[in-house]
């Protein structure tokens, strides 16, 4: 897989940066039971109504071969212009972008850890102006397999220097 992503495992809370996303990880952390990762029945969105708009909730379908997004916030629908709820990631992009992110999804639920995202909305033509920090966590289905990926994004993220440096260099798509 070609590397398309400024997102590894993050050193949290010292690598989000968006209060609105460390909440987001401090509510999560705060699900955890016996050191296990959340499930996704512990996750309920009302606890989390100040920032539901900019969450995605993607489940996984045959095994991680596909994701299907159970929840998609307003926030993301207008940023990404289009509403994802209820259908699989190879529907809503075209065929390269929809393998490297269903591997990425993959990988979060096969290596289980916070992941943090920056970059530019570049899956979709024209929405490239749009900045964010996106956190991404693993969930437990209720057979306590990972099965689920949940995230907070933050629109309009200001990048420092080393940051917008990395993006540029690498000149892709960073989800």
């Amino acid at each position: 897989m070609t590397k398309r992503f400024h997102c590894r495992v993050a050193d949290p809370p010292a690598e989000i940066v968006s209060t609105e996303n460390l909440d987001f990880y401090d509510y999560w952390r705060s699900k955890h039971a016996d050191a296990r990762c959340p499930r996704l029945t512990d996750i309920d969105l009302m606890d989390l109504y100040r920032i539901a708009d900019r969450i995605i909730i993607r489940d996984s379908v045959d095994e991680s071969r596909e994701f299907r997004t159970r929840y998609w916030g307003s926030a993301l629908t207008e940023a990404f212009q289009k509403d994802t709820t209820g259908r699989l990631v190879k529907d809503d992009y075209d065929p390269e972008k929809a393998e490297d992110l269903v591997k990425f999804y993959a990988m979060i639920l096969g290596e289980p850890g916070v992941y943090r995202g920056i970059g530019r909305i570049r899956l979709v033509d024209g929405r490239d102006h749009i900045t964010y920090e996106a956190v991404y966590l693993p969930l437990l289905d209720s057979d306590g397999a990972y099965a689920h990926v949940i995230s907070s994004w933050e629109f309009g993220y200001n990048m420092n220097a080393d940051e917008r440096e990395k993006i540029e260099r690498w000149g892709r798509w960073e989800v």
